[in-house]
C-alpha cells in the first residue's frame, strides 16, 4: 500500500484547477440550456421554410424564354430552345393521339 504522508500526483494545495473545473461545468451547462431553449423555440413554433412554387418558377422561365413574344429580344438560344419545346409538344401531342387510337390508356 501507499504511505500515507506521500501527497496524490495530481494533488495540489491551490485552488485554480477545482475553480477551472467549476467554469468550464457552468460554461457547458449555460451553452447546453442555450442550444436547449433553441431548440425547444424551433419546435413549438413549427414553422417549416416556404417550398418555392415550382410551377410559377416554370412559367417565368417559359415567358423568359419565348422568342415568340414581342417583349424578349430572339437569339440563337431562345429560337433553339423553342424548336426543342415545339418537338417535345407535337411528340407528347401525337403519342397520346396513337394511344387514343390504339384504345390504351
Amino acid at each position: 500500500m501507499s504511505d500515507n504522508n506521500t501527497p496524490q500526483i495530481f494533488q495540489t494545495d491551490r485552488p485554480t484547477r477545482w475553480k477551472r473545473f467549476k467554469w468550464t461545468g457552468r460554461v457547458i451547462l449555460m451553452v447546453s440550456l442555450f442550444f436547449i431553449v433553441v431548440l425547444a423555440i424551433a419546435l413549438y413554433s413549427g414553422s417549416l421554410p416556404n417550398v418555392p412554387n415550382m410551377e410559377a418558377k416554370a412559367r417565368e422561365y417559359q415567358t423568359t424564354l419565348d422568342p415568340s413574344n414581342p417583349l424578349i429580344l430572339k437569339n440563337h438560344q431562345n429560337s433553339k430552345y423553342k424548336g426543342f419545346k415545339d418537338f417535345l409538344i407535337n411528340k407528347l401531342k401525337s403519342d397520346s393521339l396513337k394511344k387514343v387510337k390504339n384504345g390504351g390508356f
